[in-house]
């Protein structure tokens, strides 16, 4: 794909056998993109029912879990940066290099971060692109309980306007 890919080099060590597969190790990330989704995917409405052939059992696929492994994003790039030598996060209005590092444990399907990664670059917010300022995702738990600090601002005249975003990704 190319809206998601990424250039790296680490070590790690991944076991595995039939029920489970286990990742752990460092892993320094040197580029890439990752293309978020449109937020106006197709859905299926509510009284569509898939239904599947009868005796058929779901084929048991292996368990998923990172030990103490770490992802390094790099330092803070100065501005102004050069989009082909970053990790950038594009899409629903952002377009933005990470830097930082953090560290994932448990079950995929569980899983649980530590760490802080920044974001520096534009957003675009009520028709206007922003530059941010602050852009902070602080993990400190399971995956979906992600801390924001974001401030993304516009010099107008002698204001300066923008948006501010403090609390959980939840």
């Amino acid at each position: 794909r190319v809206d998601r890919w990424v250039q790296l080099s680490g070590d790690t060590k991944i076991q595995m056998n039939s029920e489970n597969t286990r990742v752990s190790g460092n892993l320094k990330i040197h580029k890439g993109l990752f293309e978020l989704p449109k937020k106006d995917k197709p859905q299926l409405d509510g009284d569509v029912i898939i239904q599947s052939p009868e005796n058929t059992e779901p084929e048991k696929k292996s368990q998923i879990s990172f030990r103490d492994f770490g992802l390094d994003f790099g330092d803070k790039p100065a501005l102004p940066f050069k989009e082909s030598e970053q990790f950038m996060l594009r899409g629903q209005g952002l377009n933005g290099a990470l830097s930082g590092k953090m560290r994932l444990d448990g079950m995929l399907d569980d899983l649980a971060a530590s760490g802080t990664l920044e974001v520096t670059g534009t957003y675009l917010a009520y028709g206007q692109s922003l530059n941010i300022e602050t852009g902070r995702l602080i993990f400190s738990g399971k995956i979906p309980n992600i801390g924001l600090d974001v401030l993304a601002t516009r010099q107008v005249e002698n204001t300066k306007v923008g948006i501010q975003i403090n609390g959980s990704l939840q």
